[in-house]
């Protein structure tokens, strides 16, 4: 079967290059192997071109696929994919691809001068500087690099933003279903420690596979007194400290574990993590008890 072929403008630019993106993951829902890309004048006739191809960015004489215009302006030909495609799209991806068309959107009709002005508070402000820093990348690429191999490799870069994306909504939906305890257990699920120490936590007990651990959140606890508690645990248990599938401590005490994701064990812990985790909230209940009553008597 002949491959499709997407064709778009020669010094192709950041609409263009996202309009390719777009197109291959979430319309065509293909990989950049499985089509021709090829570049062309700005204002090439469309000569060539079949029913199977598609023109983004470029009129094309009329077959190609630019921005809409629409309230008295011509949106980028980004937006305007996104606007006729949005049904196809994922809800999990909806809210991010929606703000990067939005990003490129304004650049695409302010130019150079809209990064420059660009003014960001609150919420918005860690957004918008991911999408500037995703331009920097794009422009970095095309200092030395022809067209086709800046969609090769800014391809790539998209593909893991919307990933990281996703990941980072999974992690903050499973942080919303914490509870309220300073001691917290988690089964097969990635919450990074500086979102558990915003909430409030003090201790992580973790259970990945095979992997046992726990995560001292809370430098103040970071001491012999705590790794006694997981001590007293663990050799009650029948194991040990030492190397291989044995228990390591990190030497501040901030990682004690059977098993990380860089050091993933093979073989099932002998410790229960339910138990680990209700001494060492017990632990912590105690100490948080002594330092209320030092501080009020």
């Amino acid at each position: 079967m002949e491959k499709k072929t997407i064709f778009t403008h020669c010094n192709i630019d950041i609409d263009a290059m996202c309009s390719i993106w777009f197109t291959l993951r979430f319309v065509l829902k293909k990989n950049l192997e499985e089509v021709n890309v090829v570049f062309k004048p700005a204002n090439w006739d469309g000569e060539g071109m079949s029913e199977n191809d598609l023109a983004l960015d470029i009129y094309a004489g009329g077959k190609g696929i630019k921005g809409e215009f629409k309230d008295n302006r011509t949106y980028s030909c980004f937006k305007t994919l996104f606007r006729k495609n949005h049904e196809k799209i994922d809800s999990d991806f909806k809210k991010i691809i929606y703000a990067l068309s939005e990003f490129i959107d304004k650049h695409d009709s302010q130019g150079q001068n809209f990064l420059r002005s660009l003014k960001i508070n609150g919420s918005e402000r860690s957004e918008a500087l991911t999408f500037k820093g995703l331009f920097q990348v794009f422009w970095g690429y095309k200092i030395n690099n022809d067209d086709l191999v800046v969609v090769q490799k800014f391809s790539e870069n998209l593909n893991n933003f919307i990933d990281l994306e996703i990941r980072k909504k999974k992690i903050f939906e499973n942080l919303e279903n914490v509870d309220s305890d300073k001691v917290i257990l988690t089964k097969n699920v990635e919450i990074p420690s500086g979102l558990l120490s915003a909430q409030g936590k003090k201790i992580k007990v973790y259970v990945d596979g095979f992997n046992v651990g726990v995560v001292i959140i809370d430098p103040n606890l970071r001491n012999e007194e705590t790794f006694a508690v997981i001590r007293k645990v663990v050799e009650r248990s029948g194991e040990f400290f030492g190397y291989g599938d044995n228990w390591f401590i990190d030497p501040g005490y901030r990682l004690i574990c059977r098993g990380s994701r860089n050091n993933i064990v093979k073989t099932p812990s002998k410790v229960d993590p339910q138990f680990l985790f209700e001494r060492l909230k017990s632990f912590v209940e105690k100490k948080e008890l002594e330092t209320y009553l030092t501080k009020n008597s």
